[in-house]
């Protein structure tokens, strides 16, 4: 948006100046009275000071205003491998969306649907011991700003490849 620095002089007329531009916050900033708002992840309070100065009198004028963080409209979970052997660990990632094509990556609550595989709160996926190829469904869940997002990503848990234990010789049968 833009703001307009307006003098009124004692005479009870009015015009435009040109004032020097002041933002209290680096969340905006302001150009000849062309303000630009970056993104932030809180609400930010900015005021816009625009100071004058005719002959030796100087004024100033204040526009206050938040910058609003954006709203958490979608949420991603990935879980960077379709399979994953016993015994390994994985991260999976979570990316939140936000209006205007904003991304970055958040640390949402992880859970899993088996014992297949345990998920600390960091994200950290470990494989457990199993017998069998197990599907494993890797759960998120994300809050921002009164908003909740929930997402899934899928993925197997090979058993361990067998150790070998024991080596046997025999003999033919002409032997």
């Amino acid at each position: 948006f833009t703001l307009t620095a307006t003098g009124i002089y004692v005479d009870g007329s009015t015009r435009n100046v040109s004032p020097a531009w002041t933002s209290s916050s680096a969340s905006a900033t302001v150009t000849n009275g062309v303000v630009t708002a970056s993104t932030v992840t809180s609400d930010t309070p900015v005021t816009i000071t625009a100071t004058h100065t005719e002959g030796s009198v100087t004024r100033q004028a204040t526009y206050q205003f938040t910058v609003k963080a954006p709203v958490l409209s979608l949420f991603f979970v990935s879980c960077n491998a379709s399979q994953v052997n016993a015994g390994a660990t994985l991260l999976p990632t979570a990316t939140a969306s936000y209006g205007g094509g904003v991304t970055r990556s958040v640390t949402p609550s992880w859970s899993t649907n088996s014992s297949a595989a345990t998920v600390a709160t960091d994200g950290t996926l470990t494989a457990n011991t199993v017998t069998a190829d197990t599907p494993v469904s890797v759960n998120a869940v994300y809050s921002e700003g009164g908003v909740s997002r929930a997402a899934s990503c899928n993925l197997t848990v090979k058993p361990a490849a067998a150790a070998l234990t024991n080596l046997t010789l025999s003999a033919g049968a002409n032997e």
